[in-house]
């Protein structure tokens, strides 16, 4: 009589069932690549680099709301996602107004899009291919960068993330109303804290919806019109909330001879390459690759883009998707293309590159007779892949070991507070206002210096306007630079005329960007004589004796 078999039992998953789920051996390593993207990005965090020009503008706004508060129009031509102004009104009220508080959103979103873009990207593109994109993820210098500023860059990375999950799973369950319902509240969340998630949504929604109709799924249809639903009522009150106060905006960024928009109908030659031309410069200026390598990457990423449609089209446009919709938007006037406006394609392109150096791989290891070392020669053919990687990781190490710094205005101000006498004056450039301003309000200056700031700061009214004032000046002890955009600079010279004639008068400069720092050196080098000067990142701070015995 055969022996009965034992009942079987169940037993908790294994640790190795755990790592089959997570993607076989190649999970250790992804956790590792993960951890290493993380301890960059918390070094460059903690480092606490100086808020500069773009940051002092939106925090500033945070500091001290317009009067139709955050929901409204901002100060000095500013637009932010409303969730996003939210949340940091929250911390900066529970926290405080430092440095590392309003860099805290960003850098959580920073992390969370690198915890997330290893599971986004096992649904596109095999183990070996998502692990070499995520190596790149991990170390790419903008990611690194904008994960601690207090902007909404980094939660465009993630929400774009997020939503291409989604998309991802909905395309894989298309007839679960849970996945469904679950998918309309994450991008309906998105919205609210990024403007670019509605460039991902429209974007991957279409390839859904294409996909669904050319499958005659009746179901699949009704499953993702129920997620789209809450995409659409979710847009619809964030632009009656926040977003139909940026169309001024986006004409000032996008609209006249922007290089961000490609000129309709095309006049020159070069209109019609402008997307090419404008996505090297990203790639150059942006990403930080040099030509070279910028040309490597963009070869790869069009390999990549390339086989990944041929082998899963569905999933090839999901990723694609997003970047037509913004070149549509940016030929519309409606998004610029460019510059961290497109930091949310980052994910896309490093899953494109690594897609594309496979390929290559391929290519090359099958043309090879079969006694060829075909491991040296699929090693050969990803040496491009990871010179791009080794570039970043690079980038990654000159920025710890050196922090890049746009501008440094804090040794300057303290230099000032320390070196002031009774009697001086001071003229502020137009672009240190904005930076004046917050390290004064936030009581920086106080905390640092052991003493208050030894000048009366007003505070300008709250002004829509793309250079508007960020201080009032007190003339002639306090004189607030005006702006040398367009080329106007007679009113720089009714400001030096009202300095004229004084002793000690010290010239902060900081943002010249508009060609007035080369044009205020002149002038007051022309009206008096300098006594002392001091240079810092992207700040100059001079003393001089303006009186006409002095020159």
């Amino acid at each position: 009589m055969p022996r009965a078999r034992a009942p079987r039992v169940s037993r908790p998953a294994t640790w190795d069932a755990v790592r089959r789920r997570l993607g076989g051996g190649y999970a250790a390593i992804a956790l590792l690549l993960i951890a290493v993207g993380v301890a960059l990005r918390l070094a460059v965090y903690v480092h606490g680099r100086p808020l500069w020009l773009d940051e002092a503008l939106i925090v500033i706004n945070l500091l001290d709301p317009p009067p139709e508060g955050l929901l409204g129009p901002l100060s000095f031509a500013q637009g932010a996602p409303p969730g996003f102004l939210l949340a940091q009104s929250w911390i900066v009220d529970a926290i405080g107004p430092g440095e590392h508080a309003l860099r805290l959103l960003p850098f959580a979103a920073g992390v969370g899009a690198l915890v997330l873009f290893w599971p986004v990207a096992r649904r596109i593109v095999p183990a070996p291919v998502a692990l070499w994109a995520l190596a790149l993820f991990a170390v790419l210098a903008p990611l690194l960068d904008y994960s601690s500023q207090a902007k909404q860059y980094s939660s465009d990375v993630l929400a774009a993330l997020a939503v291409t999950g989604v998309a991802l799973l909905l395309l894989e369950r298309p007839r679960d109303m849970r996945i469904a319902f679950a998918a309309g509240l994450v991008g309906g969340l998105a919205l609210w804290l990024s403007h670019a998630a509605l460039l991902v949504m429209v974007g991957v929604g279409a390839v859904l919806a294409i996909h669904a109709v050319r499958q005659r799924e009746a179901a699949a249809i009704r499953v993702l019109a129920g997620a789209v639903g809450i995409w659409v009522a979710s847009a619809a009150a964030a632009y009656a909330v926040s977003l139909r106060h940026l169309g001024g905006l986006q004409q000032q960024v996008v609209g006249g001879d922007s290089p961000f928009s490609p000129r309709i109908p095309p006049r020159e030659l070069s209109d019609l390459v402008w997307p090419a031309d404008i996505s090297a410069t990203t790639l150059e200026d942006l990403v930080g690759w040099p030509a070279p390598l910028a040309a490597v990457a963009a070869l790869l990423v069009l390999a990549g883009a390339v086989s990944l449609l041929r082998r899963d089209a569905v999933r090839g446009w999901l990723l694609l998707a997003p970047a037509a919709v913004v070149l549509i938007a940016a030929a519309l006037e409606r998004y610029p293309f460019g510059d961290r406006f497109v930091l949310f394609l980052m994910p896309a392109l490093a899953i494109l590159a690594a897609e594309g150096s496979f390929w290559l791989r391929d290519v090359v290891v099958a043309r090879r007779p079969p006694s060829t070392r075909r491991f040296v020669l699929g090693g050969v053919a990803l040496a491009p892949l990871a010179a791009l990687v080794g570039w970043q990781l690079s980038l990654a190490g000159n920025e710890l070991a050196s922090p890049r710094l746009r501008e440094d205005i804090r040794p300057a101000l303290l230099e000032l507070t320390e070196s002031w006498r009774p009697g001086d004056q001071l003229y502020v450039s137009h672009g240190a206002q904005y930076a004046l301003r917050y390290y004064a309000e936030s009581g920086w200056i106080a905390g640092e210096s052991g003493r208050p700031a030894p000048w009366s700061l007003r505070a300008a009214p709250p002004d829509p306007g793309p250079a508007a004032p960020a201080l009032l000046g007190d003339p002639p002890s306090l004189v607030i630079g005006r702006s040398v955009r367009g080329g106007y600079r007679p009113g720089i010279d009714a400001d030096l005329e009202t300095l004229a004639g004084h002793g000690r008068t010290w010239v902060l400069i900081s943002h010249a960007i508009h060609g007035d720092w080369e044009f205020l050196h002149a002038r007051f080098d022309d009206t008096g004589r300098r006594l002392r000067s001091s240079f810092h990142e992207g700040v100059a701070l001079h003393l001089y004796d303006l009186r006409s015995s002095a020159r």
